[in-house]
Formats: C-alpha cells, structure tokens, sequence
C-alpha cells in the first residue's frame, strides 16, 4: 500500500457504507463476546475489531507547526515524564511501544523523547476537558512508577512493499511463534499502543486502533470496558511533530475505549463525529457524510494547537453527564477503567 502525506484529511471507514446511519436501530443490548464484530467493524486478531485506519487532519498540522514544545529544562523534564497513576503497573495500564519492522533498523534512542511528548500533550489534554476540577488522566504504564515505561520491539517485516495493523497486532500477540521475542503481549487488562517508525513507504494511515460499537451504559456489561474482551491495540505511525502524535495517540486510545457509538447524538455512523474542532471527529465517508452531510466546526482547537476530546461533551466523554442526557445513558468514555477517576 502506498503511503499518503500525513497532511491529508482522515480515510473512510472500511464498510463504513454497511453501518446503520446515526441514532438509528436499537441499542446494542445483544452485543456478545461471541459475536462483536458487527458490520461496520473488521476482525483483526482472534476476535479484536477495528473500523479501518486514521489519516490526520490538515488542519493539526497547521496549528502544530506554530506549537512551541517547552524551551526550559524544568518544563522539558515535565514533558517527557507523563504522570503515572498510583504504582504505575497494577491494574488496567496502557503500554507504550516503540516499534520497527525487523528488516528495518531501530531508531528507539532518537524518538524516545518524541514519544513521551506526544503521551504527555496526549494526557495534559485529557485532563483539561474538566474545566474547575482536577481531571482525568490515562492509566499508563510506568514500569519504575515515575516515567512512562516506553520499550523497543521488533516488529513483523514490511512484506510485498505492505505493512498493515494486523502485522502490529500479530507482533505483539504471537511474537514468540514470529521469532521476535521471548514472551508474548497478551495480558487482557492491557491497552498496547505502538508507535510504529520506517513505514512511511508501506502504511497508508497515521494510526489505527479497536473499537467495540456497544453503547451500553454500565461499565461492567460493556465490551468496551470488560477486560474479557481484551488486550486492546492500537498503532501511531511516527512522523511530524509531537502535537500531532498526540492527537493520533489520543484518537486510537479514544476508539479502545469506546469512541464514537453510532447512537451518538453526533455520530457519522462510521466510528467518529461530525462536530469540530474534535479528537474523535473528521469526514470519515460515514452515512452522515454519505447523505449529504458536512463537518460543523462548533469548537474551537485549544491554546496549544490540540483538539477537545468531545468538545461538546455530548457524544463520547463526559465526566458529570447531565441526568437523562445521552451520555448518562449509553456508553459514556469518562466511565473506562483505562482512565483515572475525576475529581
């Protein structure tokens, strides 16, 4: 596959076409471990989903070109030690990766830092859509409880001038069969993230990540949020500036943990929205687009060039929904136990 410019505007959905349009058909009350790749949804995996992959937005490089990373050593140091929840290891974690195609040559030591600044730009943003109230923050994990534990894998080699999420995926869980280490990545409580360097040649998106469309308001029913249904996976394709790994960061991150349910107030029907500026929001191809519908730019990006994550607070992520509102009553992203507690 050949590669696209990073500057070019988000890919449809593959067989975002077969999805039904936004807030139609019923809730997903049936959804099952069994049976949770719906349509709209490509099986990745041992029955992992995904919508397809992300390109980024022309528009955040723009405003990444103009991002000023912190100059001084104190701010630097903050930058590149993302905050660590509690011991840093238990529980449900996030875990970094930097990843390389095995017939390819590692560059870890140059792009540890990119990584870090992109996870921390990722988190600080997060934690800014809880205006008044300390907020959320991403359970990553932090091997010395301190700073965000980012480890150099191999990774399946570039194949027929192709390299595709699912070659991300089988790295990680069948690496031992692959020769490409010594234990697989497979524990369930785990989000893996892997920023995947020396593929621009042969992966056409920026990012890609799984998804469950189950909107089922309790955490504990929801696939989303089961950790049954996992590991979760989701790759970032390292090139630009870290403003706009952040964004790519945040954007995966966003689908394992539910975003965007096509009942969503504001779902493209695709796995993403129609409301911008946004994280989760792009003209995806999806019904919405499909029937004639356009992007609404109703947010403004915020100070450092990034995007809300749900600018609206309506479709996706909400930490205090309004009683009877949509997000107090399906899937509700703020409710993950991939996430800290707010307040």
């Amino acid at each position: 596959m050949r590669r696209v410019l990073l500057t070019l505007f988000l890919v449809a959905a593959a067989g975002a076409a077969l999805v039904p349009a936004p807030g139609a058909g019923a809730r997903h009350a049936g959804v099952s471990l069994d049976d949770r790749c719906g349509p709209g949804l490509i099986e990745v995996g041992d029955g992992l989903c995904t919508h397809g992959g992300d390109r980024v937005p022309q528009a955040i490089e723009r405003a990444a070109a103009g991002f000023a990373a912190p100059a001084d050593a104190t701010n630097r140091k903050k930058a590149a030690n993302p905050r660590c929840a509690g011991d840093g290891v238990s529980g449900r974690r996030i875990r970094v990766f930097y990843g390389f195609p095995s017939d390819t040559t590692s560059r870890a030591a140059a792009f540890e830092r990119w990584i870090r600044e992109s996870v921390v730009l990722a988190d600080r943003n997060l934690d800014r859509q809880s205006p008044g109230i300390p907020g959320q923050h991403l359970r990553m994990y932090c091997r010395n409880g301190r700073k965000v534990t980012v480890s150099a894998i191999r990774l399946l080699p570039i194949a027929d001038s192709s390299f595709t999420f699912g070659d991300v995926v089988a790295s990680l869980l069948d690496r031992t069969a692959h020769g490409l280490g010594d234990a697989d990545f497979d524990a369930q409580r785990f989000t893996y993230v892997v920023f995947v360097d020396n593929v621009t040649c042969c992966y056409g998106p920026a990012g890609q990540g799984t998804i469950y469309f189950d909107d089922r308001a309790d955490p504990s029913g929801n696939l989303n949020n089961l950790i049954s249904a996992g590991p979760r996976f989701s790759m970032v394709e390292i090139g630009g500036s870290p403003a706009s790994g952040a964004y790519v960061f945040l954007h995966e991150v966003g689908h394992t943990l539910g975003a965007v349910q096509h009942t969503a107030p504001h779902s493209s029907g695709a796995g993403h929205c129609y409301t911008g500026y946004d994280v989760m929001c792009y003209a995806d191809g999806g019904p919405w687009f499909a029937g004639g519908g356009t992007m609404e730019p109703v947010c403004p990006p915020m100070p450092d060039g990034q995007r809300p994550f749900d600018c609206q607070g309506g479709d996706y992520y909400e930490v205090d929904p309004a009683p009877g509102s949509y997000l107090d009553e399906h899937w509700n992203t703020a409710d993950s136990g991939w996430l800290t507690r707010p307040g």
